[in-house]
């Protein structure tokens, strides 16, 4: 969370603070995180490690870094990359299609084209809910099935007494309200 010391912060090191802030949001849903750099090197064995034996997908907006991952994973796949554009501060469409790598440890990695954005028009509730395990998961203590957790009461959904009792971290139910405002709107 960003204190009022923190406004003195350039955007930088404020993106470095919101990213940490996230990062442990997931480590307490029980995702694995894995600090990585393909500058330095950190994190790049304990990957190698979590890939091993697996089939696993290098997903993510434009510019974020996929194929300098795999390219720091297997040097000898020498994928492209590209420069943020100075204008937009987003990252060109620099793969084109998917491509599928061969660890040599065991497993594959495929490396996709990148995206801007991702359209939502096509879920429903229940898919979404899938997408926040802590929310799904809280959704089994709703009254209704049909339960929108939005504009029901706390005593009647469970995903609002969950919000309350702090089991269930803000910034998740505000992305999550947003999918949902996207999907119904």
């Amino acid at each position: 969370m960003l204190e009022d010391d923190d406004a003195n912060l350039n955007a930088q090191e404020r993106n470095q603070l919101v990213s940490a802030e996230t990062l442990k949001v997931y480590q307490r849903l029980g995702y694995p995180v894995i600090m990585t750099s393909t500058r330095t090197g950190q994190g790049l064995e304990e990957l190698k490690s979590l890939l091993h034996n697996k089939t696993s997908i290098l997903v993510g907006q434009s510019g974020v870094g996929k194929s300098s991952l795999l390219n720091a994973l297997l040097p000898q796949a020498n994928a492209r990359v590209g420069a943020l554009s100075e204008w937009s501060g987003l990252g060109a469409h620099t793969t084109s299609h998917a491509e599928l790598h061969f660890l040599p440890s065991g497993g594959n990695l495929i490396d996709c084209a990148g995206f801007r954005d991702f359209a939502t028009w096509h879920l429903t509730l229940e898919e979404v809910q899938q997408g926040f395990r802590e929310i799904s998961q809280a959704a089994l203590d709703c009254k209704f099935r049909d339960c929108s957790h939005i504009s029901e009461p706390a005593e009647v959904c469970g995903v609002k007494r969950a919000l309350e009792e702090g089991k269930i971290e803000t910034s998740r139910m505000m992305n999550f309200r947003y999918i949902m405002n996207e999907v119904t709107a």
